[in-house]
């Protein structure tokens, strides 16, 4: 997944006021908004159903065991891994203080996103998957990328909370659907940006230090583009289809980088036929090269 080929985000440089668009290209690139002080609004007033809640945080474990890696490995060489592209981070002391900090002793997972953005629409369909696992969200409104990108229905982690006994939390949409900003990184995430991610793409995902990335390439928004939340929500319980395979399967590889930083728990989840199966395609994951040092 997880973490997937970053050539496939959108691009967001936080320091100049400037927005330019990328014509004839798959996706958005933008340089956009200093980091001032931080709004709150987002763009979103509805809420969302509790069924359709429900569909995707209650997918069930024989159907994300059926996805398993979804016909996408990984390989050891970032240049043959363009489809999904995983990073492993070993720990190299230069980068240190970059590292995802833990949260009352619990590693902590790092998200960067921003509303407009189709990748990280998609994205987020997994990522709530994956951590419906190990704990429990409130507080999810319903959000959609934005013209000229693909249209995606999707959720917002803006006012967003998440409570897990494994693992802790941390997402920062920086942008609502107009491109304004939101929220801002702290300084310490600005450090773990300014290690790894160079143009400081959105989506951008940190596994507690372990695993950095983004969206997979083989994840295309487009799949999602002209259906409802609902729709979609209902499509991830029905084996062999695209958005099923490709949307649960994305969902077991983070859940085995997940499992990689808290110690395999729960055991019921971290065995799991999909996620084991992952595990092993993470193995093979080439090293994450830092850009200070």
């Amino acid at each position: 997944m997880i973490i997937g080929a970053r050539s496939g985000g959108s691009v967001i440089v936080i320091m100049v006021v400037i927005i330019l668009v990328a014509v004839g290209e798959s996706h958005t690139k933008i340089a956009t908004h200093a980091k001032g002080a931080a709004s709150t609004s987002g763009t979103v007033a509805a809420t969302i159903p509790a069924s359709i809640l429900h569909e995707v945080e209650n997918v069930p474990p024989s159907l994300l065991n059926k996805a398993g890696i979804g016909g996408q490995p990984v390989t050891s060489s970032t240049g043959n891994n363009v489809l999904n592209r995983v990073e492993a981070v070993n720990g190299a002391p230069s980068v240190a203080s970059a590292a995802v900090p833990a949260v009352d002793g619990k590693p902590q997972i790092f998200f960067l996103g921003a509303e407009f953005c189709p990748y990280c629409a998609t994205l987020r369909w997994s990522l709530i998957i994956a951590l419906s696992r190990f704990g429990t969200f409130a507080g999810l409104l319903p959000t959609a990328s934005t013209s000229p990108d693909p249209v995606v229905q999707t959720f917002t982690f803006l006012h967003a909370t998440y409570s897990s006994p494994y693992v802790a939390f941390e997402p920062v949409e920086v942008d609502d659907q107009n491109r304004n900003p939101l929220q801002r990184p702290t300084a310490a995430e600005m450090r773990i940006l300014g290690a790894w991610d160079n143009v400081e793409e959105v989506p951008w995902l940190d596994i507690a230090g372990r695993y950095i990335g983004d969206l997979a390439a083989w994840d295309d928004p487009v799949a999602l583009v002209g259906l409802s939340r609902s729709a979609i929500a209902h499509s991830l319980s029905e084996a062999g289809t695209t958005i099923a395979t490709n949307l649960d399967a994305a969902a077991n590889y983070i859940t085995a980088g997940v499992c990689g930083v808290d110690s395999d728990q729960p055991a019921s989840v971290c065995s799991s036929s999909g996620v084991i199966a992952a595990k092993a395609q993470l193995r093979k994951a080439p090293a994450a090269t830092a850009l200070i040092g």
